[in-house]
């Protein structure tokens, strides 16, 4: 049996796009074969809080594959040391084959073979107030994912883009794989939805979903709702940096822009939102992958796309893409959506290259990679 020992305890009581990866990866492998047909067990430490995000049925423990190791609620200063003793710790008391951190940092100093999953650059590409990191928690995560992405017999990648930053911030080449992301299919429960997100749905709107960080730019869509007519818009995910949060707020009441902010919400009120919406615009100035794009695509709704090298890289042409900083631009980009481009964005391609099943394959391929070239060192020894 191949043992893993799974790093999760990156993930908090607030969900985050890599707590969608690491939930929706999980399930995979618990679907079906069980790890394509692999003997796997993974041990995964987790916080508690993060446990309601992941498995709130507590079904993934059922058929052997996944047990979680469960930690209290941990302040990020001591969780980030803590995680550096722990996966070791674990990784040694499991016999484990391997160490997976499939969320940015990793362990420094690996006491098995370790395969990182990295998935954006933000702390080392971006200035600390794009992405809201204190100069100390900046300057320490970039020194883990250094040390960590050295110390990596693989290193997965959700893009060629990202793999590229992170080879260039080290200084030297890296075994990288990118594996890409999936795209989660999202049941529509309008019972589930509040009143107040029920009413917002009777008028035309645009949607965005993301936490609010600068270098997500929801400014950008605020300005852009106050130039259009008829058209309100709708921003979706929690006020995790508060003085920008802030901004944003006191820009919709200066502008009188037509804005709604829903806040965290579940999937349920998603699916809602991503249903009723007219269009879907991703106006980021930074991303590592972007999954929302890809679930507003499900419901077949036209996505507009912010002009980055990740974001052409994981759509591809004949999307329409703008201008991250031109409000202007942006007007024109809506204002184009016609049948022609809604009958683009149906059934498009692009979702049959993104599924969280070619993901946890490309990802047991690589624990196959790593245990193989492991054991074959033993054997070298040996002989």
């Amino acid at each position: 049996m191949m043992k893993i020992l799974f790093n999760a305890l990156v993930l908090g009581k607030r969900p985050a796009g890599y707590t969608t990866v690491i939930r929706e990866y999980l399930r995979a492998l618990n679907e079906g074969d069980g790890g394509g047909g692999r003997d796997v067990k993974l041990y995964v430490l987790i916080q508690r809080p993060a446990l309601q995000n992941v498995d709130p049925d507590h079904e993934l423990e059922k058929n052997g594959l996944i047990h979680f190791i469960i930690f209290p609620k941990l302040s990020t200063p001591i969780r980030v040391l803590l995680e550096q003793v722990a996966t070791n710790f674990f990784a040694l008391k499991h016999r484990c084959d391997l160490i997976h951190c499939p969320a940015t940092l990793g362990t420094v100093f690996p006491l098995k073979p370790q395969l990182l999953f990295f998935h954006t650059s933000t702390t080392f590409m971006l200035p600390r107030r794009m992405h809201g990191r204190g100069a100390v928690a900046t300057k320490l995560t970039n020194w883990i994912i250094r040390r960590s992405a050295v110390s990596s017999r693989q290193v997965a990648v959700t893009t060629r883009t990202t793999g590229s930053e992170l080879e260039q911030y080290v200084g030297s080449t890296l075994p990288l794989t990118v594996v890409g992301c999936g795209v989660s299919t999202l049941s529509d429960q309008e019972s589930e939805v509040s009143p107040a997100v029920a009413e917002i749905g009777r008028t035309p709107f645009i949607l965005y979903v993301s936490s609010f960080y600068r270098l997500k730019n929801q400014k950008l869509l605020i300005e852009t709702a106050a130039r259009l007519k008829g058209m309100q818009v709708v921003l979706a995910g929690s006020p995790a940096q508060s003085d920008y949060f802030d901004e944003c707020a006191e820009l919709i009441k200066r502008l009188d822009a037509p804005v709604h902010i829903v806040g965290t919400i579940n999937d349920a009120t998603l699916a809602y939102l991503y249903q009723k919406c007219k269009v879907y615009v991703c106006p980021s100035l930074f991303e590592g992958f972007a999954l929302t794009p890809l679930e507003a695509l499900r419901f077949d709704k036209p996505v507009l796309l912010a002009r980055s090298s990740v974001l052409t890289e994981v759509y591809g042409a004949g999307f329409r893409y703008f201008d991250s900083n031109s409000p202007v631009e942006l007007v024109d980009a809506i204002e184009s959506v016609d049948d022609a481009y809604r009958e683009f964005c149906t059934r498009h391609p692009v979702l049959q290259k993104y599924d969280w099943k070619t993901f946890a394959q490309a990802n047991l391929r690589l624990y196959d990679r790593v245990v193989q070239r492991d054991d074959a060192a033993t054997a070298g020894t040996l002989l």
